[in-house]
Formats: structure tokens, sequence, C-alpha cells
């Protein structure tokens, strides 16, 4: 510290010790020096104490925890990457097959179920790579016109099959539903989170999905 005023409030400082010539490979030395304003009992003068600690074992196991927080971080990322590309193709292959006209209703009742499961996922990566996003501060926001009927159509074929026989799930937003202004991807995962969690939580009756639209 080459400089430093104090007036009324206590001030405190991290620093790295300098390693002295012929100390190269020595770990690093870390103190905390601690400033705290005072008054002489004595002579009434303004003095200042200062307090000064040892804190490397503290600073290196902090900087441990980082390291291996900030791998975790390059795993799970690698980790999601890797898995998005085969689930793409797993649901571009399934749509393409559902589409064909020699798809018989057995067929087709499979090749849904596998649609529906490697979407599932895909959103379940997503979420893996938001989540790292927003911790490198780099998550991105678009801003496109969304037809809520067609996300919330979407999110109910989807999870429709993880209901138990005594829960039925509705759609009840309308096709006459105006557009609304957001990104498509965030929006798919909040309406996703709440079925999610309703249908995890809902032992019988129904769970329904609506929109209104509100004047202000």
């Amino acid at each position: 510290v080459s400089a430093l005023s104090i007036e009324s409030s206590e001030v405190q400082v991290e620093c790295r010790k300098a390693i002295p010539p012929g100390g190269e490979g020595a770990a690093p030395v870390y103190h905390r020096v601690h400033f705290i304003p005072s008054v002489n009992p004595d002579t009434g003068k303004l003095s200042i104490v200062v307090n000064e600690y040892d804190i490397s074992t503290l600073k290196s196991v902090q900087l441990e925890l980082l390291d291996a927080h900030t791998k975790q971080e390059h795993f799970f990322a690698a980790v999601s990457h890797e898995l998005r590309t085969p689930l793409n193709g797993i649901i571009g292959l399934s749509e393409s097959l559902l589409a064909g006209p020699r798809c018989d209703e057995r067929t087709r009742g499979v090749l849904t179920v596998i649609r529906r499961s490697g979407v599932r996922l895909a959103g379940l990566v997503n979420d893996l790579l938001d989540a790292v996003a927003s911790k490198r501060n780099t998550l991105r926001i678009t801003h496109t016109r969304i037809t809520l009927p067609e996300v919330v159509s979407g999110v109910v074929d989807v999870l429709s099959p993880l209901c138990s026989d005594n829960v039925r799930l509705v759609n009840k937003v309308t096709a006459s539903a105006p557009e609304v202004l957001g990104d498509g991807n965030r929006v798919n995962q909040i309406i996703t989170n709440l079925v999610s969690n309703a249908i995890k939580f809902t032992e019988r009756g129904f769970i329904s999905v609506s929109a209104e639209e509100e004047e202000r």
C-alpha cells in the first residue's frame, strides 16, 4: 500500500508479500492488514492501530476452491455441448420419421416418446449451459415475438407423459392469445419448470395452463 487515508472508518487490506531473491518456488505469503483509527487517551491525538495477520493458509484454500469451481464449470459446459449435438440429431430424425407416410400408429407412438424424451433432455442441457453462462455474466437475452399457444402446446405435449393416471394436464391457452415480446427459450424454460413442479407435487386432479391479457 503506497498511500492510505483514514478518517473515521476502519480499513482492511489484503496483500501478497513480495518473494525475496532466491525464494523462487516458495508458497506465496498473504497478509491481511487492519487499520483502526483511534485516539490516544494520554495526548488526545489521532492515532492508527495496525493489526497484521498471516492468512496464507486461508488464501490457499480459497484459491483451490475457486480453481475447482472453475474447472467444474468448464466440465459442465463441455459435457453439455457434447450432449447437445446428438440430442438435436435424435429430435430431428424422430420428427422426420413422424412426418413420413409409412409410419403406423405403433411406430408413431414410439417415435413420439423418443422425441419428447429428446426435447426434455435438450431442455436440461440448455439449463446447464444457462447456469454456467449466468455465473460468467455471458447469458444472452433475446427479444422476439412469441406465440404463447405454440409454446404452451409444446410444453404440454412433452410433459403430459410424466403425469400419473390420476392427474390430467390441460392447456387452456386459446389460439386467440396475443403475441408477446421476449426470449422464447427463457419463456419455454419458465413454463416447463412451473408445469414440471406442478406435476411433481400433484397427486390427483388436474393441472391447467392459462394466459390472460391485462391492460395497463
